[in-house]
């Protein structure tokens, strides 16, 4: 654990605590419904209906044109099919079962043209669900924390029941404790999710996907530096703060190495682009 190098926006270090509330504050999608599930779970049995709701929140089915078979990326016969089998929260030495079985199980897809394709539940699902049915007490593996698990530990990454179980869990519960958040798992699950998005941030800098008109500690002026943004009242671009940071750099780096820049606008800038990445689904995944 002390190998692990808890890193942040315009920082190269912090403390596991200011990780967390830097990365978690980041994520932007309401937690409403997932947290009214939650408390259910915890306070009861869950009912059809709940189990519903888990897939439509899962599966960003946010319409009832969405829930409905044949919806690209929505497991609508699977999770009808949870609906009414009920599952309960599988005893700790029935867990590896329980996720191959539902991760495993398929519906089809049928097409207007007539083509049909076979898809399954898939292992992102399976967690969900158990995360949900054990009161959150298992996580939801998704790309984007199992991405940043590997990034913090500096190890591959897997998409099957055997690494959920003996490397994402452990390690998901050691982060829990050292940012002292065992109360509120779902806080480091945001935080995962920001953590990760971190290299989608900088492609999407390098590639002026953001909306720097937004930004108001920037301009765009035009003859000077090409009309690429840059800070108010220099010739600094945006792009290269984020070059730095993606080296290494820190805060006071940047302000030592280009002189007359405005701490307060470099920050600014930051925490614009920060604000910039993609709003992560309900889940994130």
């Amino acid at each position: 654990m002390s190998e692990l190098k808890f890193r942040i926006l315009g920082a190269r270090d912090s403390t596991p605590q200011e990780w967390l509330r830097a990365w978690a504050n980041l994520y932007q999608a309401k937690d409403d419904e997932y947290s009214s599930l939650i408390a259910t779970a915890r306070r009861q049995s869950l009912a059809d209906e709940d189990f519903i709701r888990i897939g439509k929140w899962k599966d960003r089915a946010k319409t009832e044109t969405r829930w409905k078979p044949n919806v690209a990326s929505v497991a609508y016969l699977i999770w009808k099919q949870a609906s009414k089998e009920l599952p309960a929260c599988p005893k700790d030495n029935e867990v590896e079962a329980f996720l191959n079985e539902w991760s495993k199980r398929t519906y089809i897809d049928k097409f207007p043209n007539g083509a049909a394709k076979k898809k399954r539940f898939g292992l992102s699902r399976a967690t969900t669900l158990l995360h949900f049915i054990s009161g959150g007490r298992f996580p939801i593996l998704d790309s984007r924390t199992r991405g940043a698990i590997a990034r913090l530990y500096d190890c591959p990454a897997r998409n099957d029941v055997h690494w959920y179980l003996n490397v994402f869990w452990r390690r998901f519960s050691e982060l829990a404790a050292l940012c002292g958040t065992m109360d509120d798992l779902r806080r480091l699950d945001k935080a995962l999710f920001s953590y990760d998005s971190f290299e989608k941030l900088i492609r999407k800098v390098h590639r002026f996907d953001l909306d720097w008109s937004q930004c108001p500690a920037v301009e765009s002026v035009p003859g000077k530096v090409g009309g690429a943004w840059v800070l108010k009242g220099t010739r600094m671009p945006a792009s290269t703060i984020f070059a730095n940071i993606e080296a290494g750099a820190n805060i006071d780096d940047v302000m030592e190495w280009f002189e007359g820049l405005d701490r307060e606008k470099v920050r600014a800038v930051i925490e614009f682009a920060s604000r910039g990445l993609e709003k992560p689904p309900a889940y994130a995944r």
